[in-house]
């Protein structure tokens, strides 16, 4: 009978540790707050343009008014037609039309199989048109 009460009365006790354990966590989870600095939520729009200087004195133009090809539309350009030692210098800008800011990289992927080890490339910020020597 002792042990009866003895287990009884043990159970009981872990039950209401139990039930206080629940209560604390859940209390925990409606009371936790947190504080972050530094984030801001804008609304706004992101229009990104990509620009060209064909050299015809207009300056930058957006490749939407031409073909798309810019390697067509360059100066002197032939489209995809290179070969052996020749030389094509594009210059292209990026604008941001919208009113949220803009951060941007610029990738060029060039692959490996066929003209990659012959392709030269140069990024340079803020060259306008025959700033740069080829």
């Amino acid at each position: 009978m002792k042990s009866k009460k003895k287990s009884l009365l043990a159970s009981g006790a872990s039950l209401l540790l139990s039930a206080a354990l629940l209560a604390g966590s859940t209390f925990a989870w409606f009371t936790d707050s947190v504080t972050n600095t530094g984030n801001r939520v804008e609304a706004g729009t992101l229009k990104v343009d990509l620009l060209m200087d064909k050299g015809d004195g207009k300056g930058y133009q957006s490749i939407d008014e031409g073909s798309g090809d810019i390697f067509n539309e360059a100066e002197g350009g032939n489209g995809y037609n290179w070969e052996p030692g020749m030389t094509q210098v594009v210059y292209l800008a990026v604008e941001n039309k919208g009113t949220l800011s803009l951060k941007y990289n610029i990738r060029l992927d060039i692959l490996e199989d066929g003209l990659a080890e012959a392709l030269q490339f140069v990024v340079v910020d803020g060259a306008q048109y025959g700033a740069v020597k080829s």
